[in-house]
């Protein structure tokens, strides 16, 4: 039986941003990465998510939320500095977010699979010990 999981749209992300949504970048884009960022989640938690969806121990609107904040993850920052200093210019990046690799806070995935991640910290949906 094939996993189903609530549509994320576009307009949903937009209102998630803090700003206009001519900043976000092309739609086309903006939907990629939704579609990249559910399909993961679905090969990966699928059934998790779906089951605790249907139990209403997850909401929806948190579930759409969540995959909002992956999203614009990438788009804030698609050359994944972790830090910047304006004295003698410098700043540092993270390979796997430069990379415009998603990711997922610990927080996120407890939201998404209501218990704590194995990962503290940042989680890279990308890590196979993620379950």
């Amino acid at each position: 039986m094939a996993v189903t999981l609530p549509e994320v749209t576009y307009e949903w992300v937009c209102d998630a941003f803090e700003g206009e949504p001519d900043e976000l970048g092309r739609e086309s884009y903006v939907k990629s990465k939704i579609r990249h960022t559910v399909g993961k989640l679905k090969t990966r938690f699928g059934k998790r998510i779906e089951s605790r969806l249907a139990a209403g121990q997850l909401e929806e609107d948190l579930f759409k939320d969540t995959v909002a904040e992956a999203v614009l993850r990438i788009i804030r920052n698609p050359e994944g500095y972790t830090t910047e200093q304006q004295g003698n210019y410098s700043y540092g990046l993270r390979a796997v977010v430069a990379s415009g690799y998603l990711m997922f806070t610990a927080e996120n995935m407890l939201d998404m699979l209501g218990e704590p991640s194995p990962v503290i910290g940042t989680f890279s949906i990308g890590d196979h010990r993620g379950g």
